[in-house]
């Protein structure tokens, strides 16, 4: 064996039954001047055992975590140990073609300012279709682009160039959701650092089974899986934002909008929000407000330079409703600094219509009604300190001598614990620490019905609260 120059990060947790025949899959590539790293997650002893032979090849080697590091963290930790020019990141139970190794890494060879090499995927199992992207090829800035038009996963897939990988950390955010959608950010860092390169033929076999990590996103409530698209949508603005200026912030928000608000029958992976105008307005206004772009205006241009035409007109009404809503947090953050205390109505004619996310129904007269089982509110980044949050208005109608309403509340990744909800609202006093995420308010309603169902009348919303104002002040 000559020197080694690619290393193959395998991870593995509960691989009993599949990880054997994918290492035997590595040790009868054609080309073999490789390196395996198993890192085996979560003092996962048995997985451990089943790989332990194959250390008899000096190519193999296993490390054993005793923490939970979650499929994210374990690539994050195979990342930072690639130490080869090459680096390939192989899932526990797929299998390839004898010659992908060989093959990808001619191609990365052949073309030098390449990030990736990768191939067509065959799945086998309970689904046996073929899955194809083309090469993303051109300048940094139309890279980034493309690949946020496509969000393909297969890229992941194949063999990277190492030093193409940005030394940052954590390469794959980790999330409420196990780093759920986190890959295509890390995509979108590699394609503005070179060029994708596909290789003709279906060689990366991927084994398909009815509890595939793949299809956990799927199966998430419409809720949860609305807040990883929405990490993941921040995180790829964040990149497309650095490789094409300050200049072309607002047209690049409106087109990065599209790409997750917007249904196309041509895009094959999508999360889908209800596809009625206010529903996508909404999202792209929870989306802008909370991204790391440091200014927004609205485009003044009719058509969006990024798609050559005009943009959805739900999208142009949410990226309005963004900076609206920008300008009432400068506001709101005002009043905190001088006065230590702030509130926001929620009334027709009130600006805290703007500040409305997910789970809300129309704004009227005496205020706005939750319509499902958990809401959003876009408050303002807190300083660090204690503050005070009163939540004002009134639960839904309910029968004499019901129980009263629950109502839940975070600010952050952590689940909302419901509390009883009296008739006035609710008042809670928490921290804001230096890691606390994000400033929007999580609102469960685990009581949310129709009046309908109460036997109370005949309207047929889903009501959990009639939300009226919220006050924000020093504890």
């Amino acid at each position: 064996m000559t020197k080694p120059d690619l290393f193959i990060g395998v991870a593995v947790f509960r691989g009993v039954g599949v990880v054997e025949e994918t290492l035997r899959s590595i040790q009868q590539q054609t080309y073999g001047d490789f390196r395996v790293m198993i890192s085996v997650d979560n003092a996962d002893l048995k997985s451990a055992a089943a790989c332990e032979r194959f250390t008899q090849d000096r190519r193999f080697e296993i490390v054993v975590h005793d923490a939970h590091l979650g499929w994210h963290g374990n690539f994050n930790w195979l990342v930072e140990h690639a130490d080869l020019p090459y680096f390939s990141y192989w899932q526990q139970d797929d299998l390839t073609d004898e010659g992908y190794l060989e093959r990808l890494r001619a191609e990365l060879a052949a073309h030098p300012d390449a990030a990736i090499a990768f191939a067509d995927i065959q799945w086998f199992g309970y689904r046996t279709d073929r899955q194809t992207t083309p090469s993303i090829i051109g300048d940094r800035a139309t890279r980034v682009l493309e690949h946020i038009l496509r969000l393909s996963h297969i890229p992941f897939l194949g063999l990277m160039r190492t030093a193409h990988i940005p030394r940052i950390q954590p390469q794959l955010r980790d999330t409420p959701e196990q780093a759920s959608q986190q890959e295509f950010v890390f995509l979108a860092r590699m394609a503005a650092a070179g060029a994708f390169h596909r290789v003709d033929g279906p060689l990366y076999y991927k084994r398909a089974g009815e509890s595939s990590t793949h299809l956990r996103f799927q199966k998430f409530p419409e809720a949860r899986r609305r807040r990883e698209w929405l990490t993941m949508g921040g995180g790829l603005l964040e990149i497309a934002s650095q490789v094409h200026g300050s200049r072309q912030h607002d047209e690049l928000a409106e087109f990065v909008a599209e790409r997750l608000a917007v249904y196309l029958p041509e895009r094959d992976y999508f999360y889908l929000p209800a596809p009625v105008n206010p529903e996508i307005t909404r999202f792209v206004t929870e989306l802008l407000v909370g991204s790391p772009l440091p200014q927004l205006a609205v485009p003044r241009r009719p058509h969006n330079r990024f798609f050559g035409r005009a943009p959805h007109p739900a999208v142009r009404a949410g990226v309005e409703a963004a900076v609206g809503a920008r300008r009432i947090h400068a506001g709101l953050e005002r009043s905190l600094t001088r006065n230590g205390a702030a509130s926001i109505g929620f009334r027709e004619g009130q600006d805290g219509a703007l500040l409305l996310g997910q789970g809300w129904s129309n704004v009227e007269p005496s205020g706005t009604w939750s319509h499902s089982e958990e809401a959003t509110i876009l408050l303002p980044e807190l300083p660090e300190g204690r503050w005070q949050l009163g939540i004002e208005g009134t639960p839904r109608p309910a029968p004499p001598g019901a129980p009263p309403q629950n109502l839940g509340w975070a600010l952050g990744p952590d689940e909302p614990k419901p509390e009883p909800l009296e008739a006035g609202g609710v008042e809670v006093v928490f921290d804001v620490g230096p890691h606390t995420q994000g400033g929007t308010l999580r609102l469960a309603f685990p009581d949310a019905a129709s009046p309908a169902s109460l036997g109370l009348s005949d309207d047929g919303r889903h009501l959990g609260f009639l939300l009226e104002r919220i006050r924000l002040s020093r504890a």
